[in-house]
Formats: C-alpha cells, structure tokens, sequence
C-alpha cells in the first residue's frame, strides 16, 4: 500500500512540472498551422480543415514575433491588430474560425512567455 501511494505521488508531481511550461513560439505556430477553418486542430481528426489560407494566416501573426524584443503588452497588442485586419478579410469565409484560433494561440504565447 505504501508503494502504491508513493507511486501515486510520483506521478502526480512528475505531471504538475510538466504542466506548467510555457508555449514555445514554434509550439505555437505550429498548433495554429494545423488548425482548421472550424478552429479546431488537425491532429484531433475533427476535420481536414477548408481553410486554404491557413499557413498565411499564422505568418501573419507569427513571423513578427520571432524577430526583435517584444513586451508581454507590445505582443498583446500585435495579436489584437493582426486579428482586427484578418477578422474583416475573412469574416466570411471558411478562415474565419481559424483567424480566431491563431489570435488565441498568439496570445497565450504571449501571456505565458513575455515580462509584463
């Protein structure tokens, strides 16, 4: 029994670390490349994804942010300005959700790796 809960305990802690690393700038472009124009990603078989603009849409939003020093702020704000201009180019059509995907994914890079 002591075993068990040691075992358990182990795990739990080994999962808690894990957990709390940050989105790499590559994680996230990466997840927002295989989002599909419903939103979802296209690892988890939901869709094949009909947004044939998709790659464009997440070098929109990405490729700024591997070049120079950006505030947690500056990148917010970035995120909010690419996602303004994408949302009217694409407010009807099959990109539309994967527009919002991306602007999320640029944001919680942002949050979670960026100084205040």
């Amino acid at each position: 029994m002591y075993r068990i809960v040691l075992l358990i305990a182990a795990v739990l802690a080994l999962s808690a670390c894990s957990a709390l690393r940050p989105m790499t700038l590559s994680e996230a472009r990466g997840f927002c490349n295989t989002a599909d124009g419903n939103g979802a990603s296209g690892d988890d078989g939901s869709s094949t994804g009909s947004c044939r603009q998709q790659l464009e849409i997440c070098a929109q939003f990405f490729d700024p942010l591997a070049v120079g020093t950006w505030s947690r702020q500056s990148c917010l704000d970035h995120c909010n300005q690419v996602q303004a201009v994408m949302y009217h180019e694409h407010a009807v059509d099959d990109c539309s959700m994967g527009v919002k995907r991306a602007d999320e994914l640029c944001e919680q890079y942002c949050r979670g790796n960026l100084p205040r």
